[in-house]
């Protein structure tokens, strides 16, 4: 539909970053649906993106899928994704990780350890959103649809519009408390794709792995995924899987071998 503005919901109202306070105009739920240096600037390394569509054609299903150290069962491998719910029953235990912001407590001292090292290469990177409860889901998602209306579309339509932007309640990362949101101080972009042109972005894409996080929504991979482009989330799924996933270019789904 013409004319149709496309809403994304932060978890506030406005962040403060280092010195400078916004109120971002691009909010940040899940849009599912996207190297060292002190500021956030644009870097001259390969974009991510062309790795990971050169690396997705060598990268076939029997070579992800039949790995034997993979079991689908652990917990640091849990699929949630537009066809996988999180499981009624899970309750994780959480731990700090920066301000507010907490994360399962197995994972939360690996985002700790990552920020921290991050920092010594002049990169201050902000965590904007981690675990989220069902309720907090359900509000994004209602108020994206009720926005959307107001701007003229059907309830119809602003459920299926609503629904390639913010996760269904139910079937986000942010539910297991293994996932983050993450940017730096120094960006005052908004939550955008133009994050992916900073040196905080090039340092989590090159360092991530090191500490057992991948990229969960990389560029091109919305046909797999179910989610678009989201280059701030990023989920924990131990050391080992991570290095695999991140030098292979690959998503989740295809190193799980399931969609």
């Amino acid at each position: 539909m013409k004319g149709i503005t496309k809403i994304v919901l932060f978890t506030g109202a406005a962040v403060t970053l280092g010195m400078a306070s916004f109120t971002l105009s691009t909010t940040l739920a899940d849009r599912e649906l996207s190297p060292s240096g002190g500021s956030a600037s644009a870097g001259s390394s390969a974009e991510p993106s062309q790795r990971y569509k050169e690396n997705l054609s060598s990268a076939s299903s029997s070579e992800v899928s039949t790995t034997p150290e993979i079991n689908r069962t652990d917990w640091n491998l849990l699929l949630v994704n537009p066809n996988h719910s999180v499981p009624e029953d899970l309750q994780p235990v959480l731990a700090q990780v920066q301000g507010k912001y907490e994360m399962d407590e197995r994972v939360a001292p690996h985002m700790k350890e990552m920020i921290a090292a991050a920092k010594e290469d002049g990169i201050n990177l902000w965590v904007l959103s981690t675990y989220r409860t069902y309720e907090y889901q359900q509000g994004l998602f209602d108020t994206n649809v009720k926005q959307l209306k107001n701007q003229g579309m059907t309830e119809e339509e602003a459920i299926k519009e609503t629904a390639a932007n913010v996760a269904v309640p139910g079937t986000s990362e942010h539910h297991t408390g293994l996932a983050a949101d993450i940017m730096c101080a120094e960006w005052t972009g908004g939550i955008t794709d133009d994050f992916a042109e900073t040196d905080a972005y090039k340092w989590l894409y090159a360092h991530c792995a090191e500490y057992g996080f991948i990229e969960r929504y990389p560029k091109g991979s919305t046909d797999i995924t179910g989610i678009v482009y989201e280059p701030w989330h990023f989920r924990y799924v131990g050391k080992e899987h991570a290095e695999i996933i991140m030098e292979k270019g690959i998503t989740l789904e295809e190193y799980l071998g399931v969609r």
